[in-house]
């Protein structure tokens, strides 16, 4: 069975932090192949995951407070969660666009799907079950 219908907070960060370390090493590959600066694209690849996870420990977050107040707590707080999330991730996009160019964004979208990654990549890594 898989762990991460035990406790999900948990488990999906250690995954997604595997998976962009398995990443790193991929990317440095393609990095020396294709001749990009690889400082660049591996900085915005880690800034870019460390803001999803980020983004995910704001989605638990406002999981529970959706779980445990009213209806008015719950419209004050989804709203300003959401838009901070958007913000954090226009922002990494953009530095990676503005510094570098398209390698590192390529490098940042990839970041940005590592909660994603962990979770549908679940049945490889719990071996099937």
């Amino acid at each position: 069975m898989s762990k991460l219908t035990e406790n999900p907070a948990k488990e999906i960060p250690k995954r997604a932090l595997m998976l962009a370390l398995i990443l790193t090493g991929v990317i440095i590959i393609l990095s020396f192949l294709l001749d990009f600066d690889i400082l660049w694209v591996i900085g915005f690849f880690w800034v870019a995951v460390l803001a999803n996870l980020i983004s995910f420990r704001m989605i638990i977050m406002v999981t529970n407070v959706i779980l445990n107040t009213n209806e008015e707590g719950k419209k004050k707080s989804l709203a300003p969660n959401l838009m901070t999330r958007y913000a954090i991730y226009l922002g990494v996009f953009f530095l990676a666009w503005h510094f570098d160019g398209f390698p590192s964004l390529i490098a940042t979208f990839i970041g940005v799907q590592m909660v994603s990654l962990s979770i549908k990549l679940d049945i490889f890594i719990s071996g099937g079950d």
